[in-house]
């Protein structure tokens, strides 16, 4: 369902709902997944860790390798 809204979103917008920012130092794909955790939070372990590549970005804990530090965005009410 995620997914299929993101498409949704990106189709509408012409904008990507999660665009990689260049970041000294980091890959985009690095950059990208630190924006998403920054909206959403930290990502649950098992998806973390679920992918193929997941040990280029992850440790065993489901945590970012190489970036650490980003602030995450306090929860609003979806509406009201």
């Amino acid at each position: 369902m995620w997914s299929f809204a993101g498409i949704v979103f990106e189709l509408a917008t012409g904008d990507l709902m999660f665009a990689p920012s260049s970041v000294q130092g980091y890959s985009d794909d690095e950059a990208h997944l630190a924006q998403m955790m920054e909206l959403l939070g930290k990502m649950p372990r098992k998806i973390a860790t679920g992918g193929s590549r997941w040990k280029s970005f992850f440790d065993r804990y489901g945590d970012l390798k190489r970036i650490r530090r980003f602030e995450v965005m306090p929860a609003r009410p979806a509406f009201g």
